[in-house]
């Protein structure tokens, strides 16, 4: 082989070895990367009451009512959900009312209505878009990676059961409202980062 051959030779050795050696890198860079894995540790979404307080646990005790109510009032409790995941979440929502005294087989006088990102999605504006709370429920819905901003709007109607309304402010009792919301990740969605 002659020496201009050599030459050449070397001289195309030389880019395929640095050409290996970067490759080398970027593969050693890549498996030692910490890639965000698509769901984290821990829970599957997190809560917090108002937009930016504090976080609620798994079970707790949070404000939604005033300390005293009375037929006619109304408010709303705002509170946000966030998936911090890189997968969608299906979500169920639904309340249940604990009332301390016994009141027969009447119901509670208060209704409810949710938005989620200032849309109703359970009831609807107006008079008689309020609802009894066992109506008060959602099931499958999409929740996305980020946050997502919800209002549980009631109101005590005035003038709908006035015996009923009596017998509730001369017990002086205590309402409990429990808010359940429960996730699971959407089906399909794991398999995507496998």
């Amino acid at each position: 082989m002659s020496a201009q051959q050599k030459k050449k030779q070397r001289t195309y050795l030389l880019p395929f070895i640095l050409l290996c050696f970067f490759m080398a890198i970027i593969i050693l860079f890549i498996a030692l990367a910490d890639l965000p894995e698509p769901i984290s540790e821990g829970p599957l979404f997190s809560v917090t009451e108002g937009v930016e307080e504090g976080e609620w646990g798994a079970e707790g005790q949070i404000g939604v009512f005033p300390a005293v109510i009375k037929p006619g009032d109304k408010g709303v409790f705002h509170f946000t959900v966030e998936n911090a995941n890189m997968v969608r979440l299906k979500y169920d929502f639904f309340v249940t009312q604990d009332y301390s005294h016994n009141i027969g087989d009447r119901h509670f006088p208060f209704r409810y209505r949710l938005l989620m990102n200032n849309v109703y999605v359970v009831g609807s504006a107006g008079d008689d878009g309020w609802l009894l709370p066992e109506d008060l429920h959602i099931e499958n819905v999409t929740l996305l990676q980020g946050k997502q901003q919800f209002a549980l709007e009631w109101i005590w109607p005035f003038d709908v059961d006035d015996n009923l309304d009596t017998l509730l402010g001369n017990q002086a009792g205590t309402l409990s409202l429990n808010l359940h919301l429960t996730a699971t990740v959407k089906e399909g969605d794991l398999e995507s980062f496998n």
